[in-house]
């Protein structure tokens, strides 16, 4: 990469030295140009994991709901690095019996709980997700 960049050669390479050589007849206009990169790319826009209001309940209920969920017991707690295989099932199986379902997110990160709540979605109605 260093060769194709410089436009030099490598006549040294060492543990943690080299030593390029540009040539007896460099012209540094024969040079190949890499432009920089002076800009970033934007960040993709996603979608809020909780909505304001929930599909089909108005503001009022969807407060009664997320403020039922906070005062009820977690269903499990999630940690940093853990494995999430059966968090779909158990919450599928409290929806059963349960109207809210309350996950302690407090020892995860919030990109990772962010992405449970993406799949968790899929499957469930409502969820109430605890960051405190």
């Amino acid at each position: 990469i260093l060769q194709d960049k410089t436009g030099g050669r490598i006549i040294y390479r060492s543990i943690n030295i080299l030593i390029l050589y540009r040539g007896r007849n460099y012209d540094p206009k024969q040079r190949p140009v890499i432009p920089l990169m002076l800009w970033k790319p934007l960040a993709p826009i996603y979608p809020k994991v909780v909505q304001n209001v929930a599909e089909g309940l108005t503001f009022e209920e969807t407060k009664e709901m997320r403020n039922k969920g906070l005062h009820s017991p977690p269903l499990m707690k999630l940690t940093r690095n853990g494995v999430y295989v059966n968090v779909v099932d158990k919450v599928r199986e409290a929806f059963k019996t349960l109207e809210v379902v309350r996950l302690d997110c407090s020892h995860c990160g919030t990109s990772d709980c962010k992405k449970i709540g993406v799949k968790l979605r899929v499957c469930c109605n409502f969820l109430m997700l605890s960051m405190n």
